[in-house]
This record gives structure tokens, sequence and C-alpha cells, in this order.
């Protein structure tokens, strides 16, 4: 009976031997598959990092160039602005009739665009001066508000 209860007790710790190495084999294994996955993440956050300052460094030049386009768009609008001023004052300087005729000439938009500038007296000599169906155009489009530029998007 002993041999038997030592035979089983050592068949017993040979199970819960056995059993240790295959818990401790398996400990390992997901250690180490941990590991991996650690590795692979730091790759990952890396790439996300370098990504991020990549898309910092765009956004800021992206930013930059918008900055460039909207000085210089306002340029443009100053110089259209004067330019349009000029034009203002070299028709309010003619003779109404003169006034009339060359207005009478052009798109109705420009014509529109001057004579909104235009001093209303002024503007009022010219418009007599014009033949009426163009008088009625020009002035349906002295009534109608501008179109409004530049509104913001955000």
């Amino acid at each position: 009976m002993k041999k038997a209860f030592c035979a089983l007790v050592i068949l017993l710790f040979t199970q819960v031997a056995f059993a240790e190495d295959d818990l401790l084999q398996a400990l390992k294994q997901r250690q180490s598959q941990i590991e991996e996955r650690e590795k692979q993440m730091l790759l990952q956050e890396q790439r996300l990092k370098i990504l991020k300052e990549d898309l910092e460094t765009k956004i800021q030049r992206y930013e930059r160039l918008l900055e460039q386009l909207q000085r210089v768009l306002k340029e443009i609008q100053n110089l259209r602005r004067e330019n349009l001023q000029h034009l203002v004052k070299t028709y309010e300087a003619m003779p109404p009739e003169d006034a009339a005729v060359r207005l009478s000439a052009l798109d109705d938009r420009t014509a529109v665009a001057i004579l909104r500038m235009m001093r209303p007296r002024r503007a009022a000599a010219v418009l007599a001066q014009m033949q009426p169906r163009k008088a009625i155009k020009i002035t349906k489009g002295l009534t109608r508000l501008p179109k409004v530029k530049n509104l913001p998007v955000r």
C-alpha cells in the first residue's frame, strides 16, 4: 500500500509538474505576444505622431497661403474700387448728355455700379438723358441690393 501511495503521490507530482510547465510555457507565450503587441502599438504611435506633425505642417502652410490669397484679393478689390471711383469722377465731370450716351453703351451691371456711386443729382441728370428703356433697366438694377461677397464660411 505504501508503494501504491508513493506511486500515486509521484504521479500527482508529475502531473502537477507537467501542468506547471504547460502553464509556465503558456504564460511565456502570452508574455511574448503582449510584448509583440506593445512593439506594434509603439510603431503605430510613432507613425501617427509623424502623420500628425506632417498634417500640422501642411495646415500651417495652407493657412499662410490662405492669408496671402486674402491679402491679394483685398488688394484687387481695393484696385477695383479705386478704378470705379475714378470712372465715377470721370462720368460726373462729363456733361449729362455725353455720360448718358456712354453709360448706355455699357453693360447694365457696369452702368449700375457707376451710377450707384455718383452723386444723386448728377446720376438723375444722366438717367434723364438716357433712352427710356435703358433708363428703366438701369433703375431696376439700382433698386437691387449689390451682391454680398466674402461671407465668412466658418
